[in-house]
């Protein structure tokens, strides 16, 4: 996949640096989002047994 990315990159410059942005955007909204879940995961861990959070309420 990367090889065949290096290709398109080398052939078309304006193509690859378009993809590279996409491909950079959609990583960054899955982080985000996987932030935003672990997020909500510990305040919830933390709602139900209040003294494992380590930080004093």
């Amino acid at each position: 996949m990367s090889i065949a990315f290096g290709i398109v990159l080398m052939a078309r410059p304006d193509v690859g640096a378009l993809w590279l942005a996409v491909i950079f955007g959609i990583f960054s909204i899955a982080f985000g989002i996987s932030q935003i879940v672990l997020g909500v995961q510990a305040r919830r861990v933390d709602s139900a047994a209040p003294g494992l959070g380590g930080v004093p309420a």
